[in-house]
């Protein structure tokens, strides 16, 4: 049994100002219309207005993804990403950059650089595509890490 929809009108959340109800989405929660602190407006879920989900029209996010690229990028590349040595999710060798080709039976070195990827090579030895990928990060990242914190040194 759904209780009473608590009135939302007139409230504050993050940069949205809540102006009226304009209905219920498709899991019966309430739908409020909201103008956003930037002029733009947006249709949000009580719920989501509640809980913090829902900040803005979709602008801070804007907002904060440019911010990030301003910091993180540098000529083409983005220095944070080079930096982390988090996996992905699907990565099976434990190696970072290396991946196993079962037709083949090797293992396969690469690199992304400057949003593209590059082929490092086909090893029988793990050993030898981790070789192959240390390499490649010493020519593509070391120089990029350096120039990077050059530039900033100068801030």
């Amino acid at each position: 049994m759904a209780g009473k929809a608590i009135d939302l009108t007139g409230k504050q959340f993050g940069r949205l100002a809540v102006i009226e109800r304009v209905g219920t989405d498709k899991n019966g929660k309430a739908t409020w219309f909201c103008k956003c602190e930037c002029g733009n407006s947006a249709i949000v879920n009580a719920h989501n207005l509640r809980c913090g989900d829902a900040k803005s029209c979709g602008c801070l996010r804007k907002e904060t993804v440019a911010k990030s690229r301003e910091i993180y990028h540098f000529d083409g590349t983005n220095i944070a990403r080079i930096r982390s040595h988090n996996l992905a999710k699907n990565n099976t060798s434990g190696v970072k950059g290396i991946s196993f080709d079962k037709k083949r039976q090797k293992y396969v070195a690469q690199i992304r650089f400057r949003s593209r990827g590059i082929f490092l090579g086909r090893y029988s030895d793990i050993n030898d595509a981790i070789s192959a990928r240390k390499e490649a990060e010493e020519k593509y990242f070391k120089p990029a890490i350096e120039a990077y914190k050059s530039s900033k040194e100068g801030v």
